[in-house]
């Protein structure tokens, strides 16, 4: 099941990469969604289904910039460059964070104790 479509992540949650982009990898956030509310994303009820469809959406953006190498700080044209931030956290635990500012007070993530 995928949360979120391509007309909600334009209009709603106002992202900006292609439709290319976002269908194949709105598959790869979807599972990645059913995985950390160990299925219970599939099940929300109404109330909860935009914050879902967003968590979708922000986990979609984080597998981009993963793709394209990081969060870019800084781009030259002449002589091309391009920078990428630096940060101490892992991939899988910026895609996490990207869930966890979505659905972190729905009760979907697990809540029990962290090692």
């Amino acid at each position: 099941m995928v949360y979120a479509d391509y007309s909600y992540y334009r209009a709603v949650f106002r992202g900006a990469i292609s439709e290319t982009d976002f269908d194949r990898l709105s598959r790869k956030a979807s599972g990645y969604l059913d995985r950390v509310t160990f299925g219970r994303a599939s099940r929300v009820a109404d109330a909860w289904s935009g914050k879902v469809k967003d968590a979708c959406c922000a986990v979609v953006d984080e597998l981009y910039r993963q793709e394209a190498g990081g969060e870019v700080v800084s781009e030259t044209v002449g002589k091309w460059s391009r920078t990428f931030a630096a940060s101490p956290k892992t991939p899988t635990q910026r895609m996490y964070a990207a869930v966890d500012a979505y659905l972190g007070d729905t009760g979907l993530l697990y809540s029990g104790v962290d090692v």
